[in-house]
Order: structure tokens, then sequence, then C-alpha cells
């Protein structure tokens, strides 16, 4: 893939990488260190030596690093790789190709190619859609960390605000630069359509205080119309209190929860401590089923296992009565679980 980006840059594609910095900088081979020879061979020539080692890049290739301003002081020193993921992360999943939108749960890792099953939805020849989704990855990686040809990182030269060195400056300068995509649009009366499905993007970026898909999500399992079915997928088993206090709190709407098995857990068979994870949703699962009350059929829990596997897919879907199709349907990263609460997530 990253050749065929490569390739496609040679072409005269502009081509922007958004990453989230924990993740892309895990490990000795990690995303940093397949992209820096793209961004040597597109970079700006030092004017003193020629050289293009520790130049910004140009405008031709482009890789932000968002870095969480919740990983900071002595946590960002001590916490291991993996576990500093967990105080906040980029988990935005935004595939462009000019008019063409394709959003998703997956990353781009080999293994989701070949045996993980996951969701992907596909927008063609929307051009308002693509260019909101352009303008939030161009806002992000505007106050993320930019990447060198050298493997060396530092601020955009318009964003001077330091993310793990200035928290409250920081947040108020990201709001900022969000403020346009956050606020609603009351100046451009919507364009007719002959389509029949509204599209509604969402974020959520807890660390910058925007929770426009915690509110909607919860909104529509507070109050779903009557005589629905509600079907949840995620790949890990951590509903958020308020998510688990809803769904069982409301036996007058039916809910089919769909969860990976153990064994087709992205973590199963790890080394070390992530090797317990799998466990550990279990019992979340578990402690779950503990408060549904044998009165309480309304909701069903089935979990997904197939030889060989891992289980990725996650969504919300609501259906009316008997309606064939849902006319609901949440689609994007977030997993519905704590995490992802207080992480940059998109629907």
């Amino acid at each position: 893939m990253v050749s065929h980006i490569h390739a496609a840059a040679r072409r005269d594609v502009q081509v922007r990488i958004l990453l989230d910095y924990t993740r892309g900088s895990r490990g000795e081979s990690n995303s940093r260190t397949m992209l820096t020879p793209m961004l040597r061979e597109f970079s700006r020539p030092s004017p003193a030596s020629g050289s293009d080692s520790g130049e910004p890049p140009g405008n031709q290739v482009q890789v932000a690093l968002y870095h969480s301003p919740k990983l900071r002081g002595l946590l960002r020193w001590l916490l291991p790789q993996r576990w500093n993921e967990t105080l906040g992360l980029t988990h935005l999943k935004v595939y462009l190709f000019d008019d063409t939108l394709v959003l998703s749960g997956a990353n781009l890792s080999d293994q989701y190619f070949r045996n993980r099953q996951d969701r992907y939805v596909v927008f063609r020849d929307c051009s308002q859609l693509a260019d909101y989704f352009a303008g939030l990855v161009a806002a992000v990686s505007s106050f993320s960390l930019q990447l060198h040809p050298d493997d060396s990182v530092a601020l955009g030269r318009d964003f001077p605000v330091h993310p793990y060195k200035g928290d409250t400056e920081f947040v108020a300068a990201a709001n900022e630069r969000l403020a346009p995509l956050v606020r609603p649009n009351g100046l451009e009366p919507p364009q007719k359509s002959p389509g029949d499905t509204w599209v509604f993007p969402l974020l959520q970026m807890m660390p910058l205080g925007i929770r426009q898909d915690q509110d909607v999500t919860e909104r529509i399992l507070a109050r779903p119309p009557p005589d629905c079915t509600m079907r949840l997928a995620t790949g890990y088993f951590n509903l958020t209190q308020r998510y688990a206090d809803l769904i069982l709190g409301n036996p007058a709407s039916k809910f089919d929860l769909l969860v990976a098995s153990p064994k087709v857990n992205g973590f199963y068979g790890a080394e070390g401590l992530s090797g317990v994870i799998p466990t550990v949703y279990t019992l979340l699962l578990r402690q779950f089923f503990s408060r549904i009350g044998k009165s309480e059929s309304h909701v069903t829990v089935g979990e997904y296992e197939r030889a060989n596997w891992t289980f990725h897919a996650k969504g919300l879907w609501l259906w009316r009565g008997s309606q064939p199709w849902p006319c609901v349907s949440l689609v994007g990263s977030p997993n519905f679980v704590l995490l992802h609460s207080r992480s940059q997530a998109v629907m």
C-alpha cells in the first residue's frame, strides 16, 4: 500500500496522512519508518547544503502525528508502548480519494486485509461530505506534530502551541481550528437531492471537549421510537456505564448485541499483559449479564467466532417495526467503549 501511495505521489497526486503519534511510533519498524523514504523524496532541499534530511516536507506529501494533550509530564516517560495509548489517541479512520470517501473502523495494517472481519462504507461522488472530512483531517493535522524526512517531529509553522507542553493553551487553540467543523452551518441552505438518505458527520474528541458522537448515541439509546429493534456490534465489550444503563433500562425496545468471542479478539494469544485482554472483556461481559434479570428478555448477546479470523466490526443499527431495512445506522470508528469516549473518533 505504501508503494502505491508513493507511486501516486510521483504522478503529482497530493498525499495527506494523519496518524496517531503513539501508535505510529510503536516498535522499531513502524508507520514512521515506512513513510520517511517518501518524505525524503518529496522534501524541500535545505538552502544551505542542498540536503533534504532534516527539512520539513514539501507540499506534495505531508505526514502528521496527533499527540494527545493528556499524555504529558511524568506519565509520558513512565508509560510503556501500548499502555500510553490508554490516555487518549486519534481513532479517526477516514480514507479520501477526491470525491469518494471510505468510512471504517479498520486500520490499514496487513491483517485487516487478510483475516479480520470489519466494516467499510463507501460514499461515492459526494463532494460536500468529502470536503468536510478533508477539512477535518487538515484541521487535526494542523495542530499535530509534523513528521520530517529524518524521522524527527516538530510543530507546524502556523501552530506554535505544543500538545504536551502547553495543555490549556493547546486545547483552546485546537478548538479554534475545529470550530468551523463543529458549529452548525446556518449560512448555506440544504441542497435538494433525489436521494433518500441523510448523512450527519459526528465528532468525538473528549480531550478537546467535543462529544457529538457520545451525545447522539445516548439520545438514540434513551429515546428510541416504539416497537423498534437496535443491533450493536463491537469488537471490544466495555460499554460505558451510561450506554449499559440505557440498554438495560429500556425494556420497550429490543437490543441485539454482537461481540467478539475471546478467540477472535485481536489480542488473543498475544505475549505479556496484552494476552490477558480477551479474558478481561469476557469478565466485563459476564458483569453485564449479571445485571440482566430473568424478566429482561429484551437484551440478547451473540459472540462472533470464526476459525483463524478476528472480529473488529462496529456499528449501531435501528429498525422500526417490521421494516426490512434499518432507518438509522451509526458508521465509523467508535467501539462504544470507555476508551473511545475519551479519544478522537468520527461517525
